[in-house]
């Protein structure tokens, strides 16, 4: 009898053994945010002879830039920035970049080699090229109005385009156009652009 006792508890704990636990921790997933997407912007100067002022030029330019990074802060995306310049030919003006500098002291912007026949439709043909898709772009430009027609017949970025002239309209290839004094409108215009870009990915 004690035999058939101790046998019988041995099954019992046994098969308690195989039971389920009354009580189950819930599984918990980490949470993960993603990164915010970073919107690129090219600054395209114009250092061609058409240019009135290239000091004038220069500081807009590098205003931009700064601005731009400035705004950004403010803003839900980071900024990555690259600049890009035509004049006389790619023995002056180099290919169009493809790296990004995500500060201002980080954006190489040249000023030298100043001088040159080409007009704001080169640089829209070359940028028609440009390996680096879904980019806004800031063109400056100091070309005649045929020229500036001329540069949007075959454009294809317009869409992603911020036109600055002090002299002509900018239209025919920029969504955006401004005048070169409106220095604290022009970041700002970029960056709304990025912000439509990023929520159109």
């Amino acid at each position: 009898m004690l035999v058939r006792s101790c046998l019988l508890f041995a099954l019992l704990g046994y098969v308690a053994s195989f039971e389920p636990p009354t009580t189950l921790s819930p599984m918990t997933s980490p949470t993960v945010t993603p990164p915010a997407a970073a919107c690129s912007v090219l600054v395209v100067a114009d250092l061609s002879s058409a240019g009135a002022s290239w000091h004038v030029e220069h500081t807009l330019v590098r205003a931009t830039v700064a601005g731009i990074f400035d705004g950004a802060k403010h803003r839900s995306f980071p900024t990555q920035v690259a600049f890009w310049r035509y004049s006389s030919g790619p023995d002056a003006d180099g290919p169009l970049p493809t790296a990004f500098g995500t500060d201002y002291y980080s954006v190489p912007i040249r000023f030298e080699d100043k001088g040159g026949d080409l007009s704001v439709a080169n640089a829209t043909a070359s940028i028609n090229n440009w390996s680096v898709t879904n980019s806004v772009i800031a063109i400056f430009t100091s070309s005649n109005k045929n020229q500036i027609v001329a540069a949007g017949q075959n454009y294809l970025r317009k869409a992603l385009t911020v036109g600055i002239s002090d002299t002509q309209d900018a239209s025919p290839f920029a969504a955006v156009v401004l005048h070169e004094h409106d220095t604290n409108m022009i970041s700002d215009a970029i960056l709304d652009m990025c912000k439509t870009l990023i929520q159109q990915k």
